[in-house]
């Protein structure tokens, strides 16, 4: 469905589609190749929802737009609440455009969804948000216990699997400036998912399953 939606959005021609239908085939054979597939691969989809309405948004700057992709990313929040710092593309575009009525109808939205989250840990332990609180504890606490890796972990991983095959092919001038500037949105879940799992030093490959479709 996010393929598809894509595709709208672009109006890609058949040919076009069809590579894009290739990859997806590669993407399914992805998780196979990673290690341990869990939580990734099930909030994976909802992330790429997230990603395609951030671009629907960014083309067309309709509310509707906005709203769905802050709906999806709150639901690839409750599977891996990691994602929910991915959510910010969802206040970052709407300044872009200085389209303040937008701003707040996506934060009052997201903070709806964010105390609804919250609320089945209130009563089966005690506390608000009691799980993403421990997460981030036990990370900060303990994830040196799994391993401490360089911050250019995932800039590299990502760039060797994912992006290293597409500079085999000779590009026209000014081909990256225009894709970057099509597809900002993309990109700026990337950094944020990239940045926010730096911060931690545990840094599994496994991770990177959320963000194979986005790239």
């Amino acid at each position: 469905f996010a393929f598809l939606k894509y595709i709208e959005i672009f109006q890609l021609k058949s040919e076009q589609k069809n590579f894009l239908f290739l990859m997806l085939t590669f993407y399914f054979a992805a998780p196979f190749a990673l290690t341990r597939p869990m939580f990734e691969s099930v909030a994976a989809p909802w992330l790429t929802l997230a990603a395609v309405f951030s671009l629907a948004y960014d083309v067309s700057a309709k509310l509707k737009d906005l709203l769905w992709g802050v709906f999806f990313v709150s639901v690839s929040f409750v599977l891996r609440q990691q994602l929910g710092f991915c959510a910010l593309v969802f206040i970052i575009l709407p300044t872009l455009k200085k389209r303040w009525a937008h701003l707040c109808w996506a934060g009052a939205l997201g903070l709806s969804f964010f105390v609804l989250a919250g609320i089945p840990d209130y009563f089966i332990r005690g506390k608000f948000h009691f799980s993403l609180l421990n997460l981030t504890i036990y990370n900060f606490e303990h994830g040196s216990d799994y391993g401490d890796r360089t911050v250019l972990f995932y800039p590299t991983l990502i760039f060797i699997i994912i992006l290293a095959p597409f500079f085999i092919k000779k590009y026209p001038p000014g081909f990256f400036k225009e894709q970057l500037g099509r597809h900002k949105s993309l990109l700026l879940i990337v950094l944020l998912f990239v940045f926010l799992h730096s911060l931690f030093p545990q840094k599994w490959e496994r991770f990177i399953i959320l963000l194979i479709p986005v790239l």
